[in-house]
């Protein structure tokens, strides 16, 4: 009989240990991704740099961030990234004459970004890739 309850209790603590906690409606992953990050970037055209970037959440879309200084255009210019999970789009749009897109990803706890992106000033498109730490 005791071979036989000590399994059935463990199973069952097992059970309620796994109960999904609620989601929290005021959850908004982006304020993760909010703040300023420095940029070491390695690009085919300039080869490496480093700068800083500043992002702020979208007042218009609720997936969507705003990052001022992406590629080192300006901190008066806004490239928009739309954040789905740990998932980074860099939707196709023209920032200070030039087209970019691309895409990425964070680190679990969103302390490191990892971005592969093309930027074209009419020229050629410069293949980049980059790493933002806080």
């Amino acid at each position: 009989m005791k071979k036989v309850i000590l399994p059935i209790l463990c199973f069952s603590v097992f059970l309620i240990s796994c109960e999904e906690e609620p989601i929290d409606p005021n959850f908004d992953i982006r304020d993760d991704y909010t703040g300023q990050w420095i940029v070491q970037e390695n690009s085919t055209i300039f080869g490496a740099q480093s700068y800083a970037v500043e992002v702020s959440k979208s007042d218009t879309t609720a997936t969507d961030v705003w990052v001022s200084n992406f590629y080192g255009l300006g901190t008066n210019t806004i490239t928009v990234m739309e954040i789905i999970d740990n998932n980074i789009l860099i939707p196709i749009q023209t920032v200070a004459g030039s087209e970019l897109s691309g895409t990425g990803s964070s680190d679990f706890d969103v302390t490191s970004l990892s971005l592969t992106y093309g930027v074209d000033d009419g020229s050629g498109v410069d293949n980049c890739t980059a790493t933002w730490v806080r």
